[in-house]
């Protein structure tokens, strides 16, 4: 089963556009499962995190998770690798380290125009919605802002009640959200939504439950189109179509964020809670 998944998972945007063009979103997936799948005393708990977050800032999120989570000495552990593959970069490439941390940070334009349906992300849809490649900062930072504390309150919620890897899932999902810009070889994250959708379908006794993993799946599917100058586009968000349904293809991988969001809050509300609590309590019978 494994490896048909791992087959079919190929077809997936996100895994397509990291393989081709030899991104590492893949193994970073794998070294932030490894850390944070472990249980809460295991030794050095956080480093994957930091050398994930020192190989591409992205995973860097996870910290802010952690935080919410009260993992304090995990947090230390990332926020500390972090720092030392920092370090290791002016050792061993000073004058790069330099021009990165002091100019080419703070220009994501540098990779592609901030609009482009390429970019998944708040600033991406603010800058597409505003017909501008500079929305204004102030907008993109509370927007940002509300963005990554419901996807960290869904991630919280999640991993109380025992979800740790939907907890995880949530905050892989949210990261490239809150990012500057996010390709779709960001959204890697997907892979273990997948799995949690199968899983799910896999205990509902109701046919129309088998639907979900589909339903999770076609915006991510490396849906392809040909242009006459022999540019290929890939995603369904690269797809044209009219000005409406054009707003929300383009914005493929955000509505699949707000809907997992939305869902696990809702299914995680205290009331909810509560009354699942009081349910599994057992009876006695006079």
């Amino acid at each position: 089963m494994s490896i048909t998944l791992a087959v079919l998972f190929t077809w997936l945007e996100p895994v397509r556009m990291t393989i081709w063009p030899g991104q590492i979103n893949l193994v970073l997936l794998v070294l932030v499962l490894w850390d944070l799948g472990r249980p809460e005393g295991s030794r050095l708990r956080g480093v994957g995190v930091g050398i994930a977050a020192g190989l591409k800032l992205t995973p860097l999120f996870f910290v802010a998770y952690l935080a919410v989570l009260r993992q304090w000495r995990a947090v230390a552990v990332a926020v500390g690798t972090f720092a030392a593959t920092v370090a290791v970069g002016f050792v061993v490439v000073f004058s790069d380290s330099v021009q990165f941390w002091t100019s080419t940070i703070i220009h994501s334009d540098r990779i592609g125009l901030v609009s482009s349906p390429a970019n998944q992300s708040v600033r991406g849809i603010l800058a597409r919605s505003l017909h501008t490649e500079t929305p204004p900062v102030w907008l993109w930072l509370l927007c940002t802002g509300l963005v990554g504390v419901l996807g960290l309150w869904a991630a919280y919620l999640a991993d109380r009640n025992g979800h740790r890897l939907l907890g995880l899932t949530v905050a892989g999902l949210t990261a490239p959200m809150v990012a500057p810009f996010s390709w779709g070889h960001h959204w890697v994250w997907t892979i273990p939504l997948l799995v949690l959708c199968l899983h799910r379908a896999a205990q509902w006794r109701r046919w129309w439950g088998h639907l979900l993993p589909f339903a999770v799946a076609v915006p991510l599917l490396a849906w392809y189109r040909s242009y006459p100058d022999g540019v290929v586009a890939i995603g369904t968000f690269m797809t044209p179509g009219p000005p409406v349904q054009t707003a929300l293809l383009q914005a493929a991988y955000p509505i699949v964020h707000l809907g997992v969001v939305t869902t696990v809050i809702v299914a995680n509300r205290p009331a909810r809670i509560r009354l699942r609590h009081r349910d599994d309590r057992p009876t006695v019978d006079a």
